[in-house]
């Protein structure tokens, strides 16, 4: 159990300036899960890793407090209780963070939605089983639904921006990777307003047709969440418009300005 604690410096655009801190002050928690996949991919523990220390780092991004908690949950929930917005990278289904096995996170988590924090789940963290999909409907709009979703290994995915204008992809252009594996085929409950695409690819391969791989969903108390059924690969955090889309979604779903080139890091997987 691993729980690190951290805070963003913050460097100016000219020599000298003074680091902008962030008002009211805003907290990001990481949740990194266990892998279950050959070395690079389900790369859960590093994603979480890499995605605090992006933003921690960024140039152009105020001064944030980040925790993180690697396979683990805080023993004191209260911990949680600061959360502007929660990254999920996890495991899916049955060794998903959020489970009926795990009554007393789905009660926290619901309680966090319910007083306004953000969520982001990212690839796996997308796919929670029946018995839950209700409040992670809730939460995040949709779903890897077992026995509905489908998974593909593309070998070559192209990702387009369906929402171009929206904050999330601030400084993002249309996406190739040379291979990846986004879940399509997502579960959403019929016209729901609360959800917007964000990303489609074209899949499956073979039979292409538009497919939803990425979308916001604007709860009525005010919270937000955002979710990407990729990256496979945790080498996809290379691609620079992949991971400012994901960074800036994660200043988006914490309520904090996203600036209008997309956050600036620089650093690699």
């Amino acid at each position: 159990m691993v729980t690190l604690l951290g805070s963003s410096a913050v460097v100016g655009e000219t020599a000298g300036a003074e680091p902008k801190a962030c008002s009211p002050a805003k907290k990001i928690v990481f949740f990194g899960g266990v892998k279950t996949h050959p070395p690079g991919a389900h790369e859960h523990l590093e994603g979480a890793k890499f995605l605090k220390r992006c933003i921690d780092t960024a140039a152009n991004v105020p001064r944030i407090e980040t925790s993180i908690y690697l396979d683990s949950w805080p023993r004191d929930p209260a911990e949680l209780d600061a959360a502007a917005t929660i990254v999920l990278t996890w495991e899916g289904w049955d060794r998903h963070l959020v489970s009926s096995r795990s009554a007393e996170r789905v009660r926290k988590l619901d309680q966090l939605m319910r007083h306004g924090a953000g969520l982001v789940c990212l690839h796996a963290a997308t796919a929670v089983e029946d018995d839950v999909e209700k409040h992670f409907l809730d939460w995040l709009g949709g779903n890897k639904k077992p026995k509905y979703s489908e998974h593909w290994m593309a070998q070559r995915l192209d990702v387009a921006l369906v929402a171009p204008a929206h904050p999330i992809c601030h400084g993002v252009r249309p996406m190739r990777f040379p291979a990846e594996e986004f879940y399509s085929r997502i579960f959403f409950r019929p016209h729901d307003p609360r959800v917007t695409p964000i990303l489609t690819a074209m899949l499956p391969p073979g039979q292409p047709t538009p497919q939803i791989v990425g979308w916001t969903c604007e709860r009525a108390e005010g919270g937000r969440g955002f979710a990407c059924t990729g990256p496979h690969f945790h080498a996809s955090f290379g691609n620079d418009d992949f991971r400012r889309l994901v960074l800036n979604a994660i200043l988006w779903t914490a309520k904090i300005e996203v600036p209008q080139g997309g956050v600036q890091s620089t650093l690699l997987p």
